[in-house]
């Protein structure tokens, strides 16, 4: 359990750092960053109970690091996709409208960011 909130802290921390860019703030910034986390964290112990992978960010980051061709418009889909997800979290707080599209983008592109930033860290000899 103390993993699970672990990680929901740190994801919200993620997603918050983007909305902070994107120009949240305040309370509202807290309330978005841990309404987007939950729901992701909802579709990954869903996806951990179905024992699928739907968003597979963590193996296709590798291949955008290596250079695979195709990883590119992986990623891009992943962050769309994401967004969708962080959305419908940052929706359930009230966020509507332009500020909607831009929040859950602005999240999403700091977690793939920060995805990106650890796939590369380890191919450089270990984890963070």
């Amino acid at each position: 359990m103390g993993t699970l909130l672990l990680h929901f802290l740190g994801r919200a921390g993620i997603i918050g750092a983007g909305l902070a860019l994107a120009g949240a703030r305040g309370e509202e910034l807290v309330k978005m960053s841990f309404a987007a986390a939950a729901a992701i964290e909802a579709v990954l112990l869903l996806e951990a109970a179905l024992k699928k992978n739907p968003l597979p960010t963590g193996a296709n980051a590798t291949d955008v690091i290596n250079g695979v061709p195709g990883a590119i418009p992986k990623a891009v889909m992943y962050t769309l996709l994401r967004s969708i997800l962080i959305g419908a979290g940052l929706a359930t707080v009230g966020v509507r409208g332009q500020d909607l599209v831009k929040y859950s983008l602005a999240g999403s592109t700091a977690v793939e960011a920060f995805v990106l930033f650890y796939a590369w860290l380890e191919e450089q000899g270990g984890k963070p």
